[in-house]
């Protein structure tokens, strides 16, 4: 799954336009946040994610603006842990 790529995510971007309205790119986030939501929760995520530590590391392995990849598992199994992350620079 690979989400639309934006230049930079700018936290002050306004969700709303000057009648209340949500603004186009505050309908586009919620899109893609629900489709990743659904993805993960119905198991739609690829299991070969790429494993890396930040998105430069991400980058160097081929991963796109925009595309998902895993953080290296850590703690001691059974209680390991891994994080799904967009790579964003």
């Amino acid at each position: 799954m690979t989400l639309p790529t934006k230049n930079k995510f700018d936290p002050q971007f306004h969700i709303t336009d000057k009648d209340g309205r949500p603004t186009q790119f505050f309908r586009d986030y919620m899109r893609t946040l629900d489709a990743l939501v659904t993805a993960v929760v119905f198991g739609g995520l690829p299991n070969n994610l790429i494993s890396a530590v930040d998105d430069a590391a991400a980058a160097a392995a081929g991963v796109p603006l925009g595309g998902l990849y895993r953080s290296p598992a850590t703690g001691v199994a059974p209680h390991t842990q891994s994080f799904v992350q967009v790579r964003v620079s």
